[in-house]
């Protein structure tokens, strides 16, 4: 139990701080609010669809109105918990990607201002040294 609270300290602190970095002066208090906002519904979804994942083996296996057997309520939680596992990669892939565009648009920018600069230093030469002779 410790390490999960600590864990989840930890996650939480440092989603909302990512978050946040993106907040222009003033706005913080919407960003909070709507990350915390969007935590609360994203997970009751969440829930909602592995829930429902596990129930499609459990009625499957048993029938609609049948009493629900202990190995196929274990079988439609196991299923649930892959779900989980394959959106979590899904989304550990969508934030690597994500993160790599930001990387490359910010590489962009600074190859764009250093080849400004150089510019720039090349007609400073040339006006310097006068006209050509």
């Amino acid at each position: 139990m410790l390490v999960i609270a600590f864990g989840t300290a930890l996650g939480i602190t440092g989603y909302n701080i990512a978050a946040l970095a993106g907040a222009r002066r003033g706005e913080e208090g919407l960003a909070s609010g709507l990350i915390n906002t969007s935590r609360q519904i994203v997970g009751s979804i969440g829930l909602a669809v592995l829930l429902t994942v596990a129930n499609f083996e459990t009625s499957v296996g048993t029938g609609w109105l049948a009493v629900h057997s202990a190995s196929a309520t274990v079988l439609g939680f196991g299923y649930s918990f892959l779900a989980a596992a394959l959106l979590t990669r899904i989304g550990i892939i969508f934030a690597a990607l994500l993160k790599q565009e930001r990387h490359n648009q910010a590489i962009s920018r600074s190859i764009g201002q250093s080849i400004a600069e150089i510019e720039d230093c090349q007609c400073h030469r040339k006006s310097s040294m006068g006209p050509d002779r």
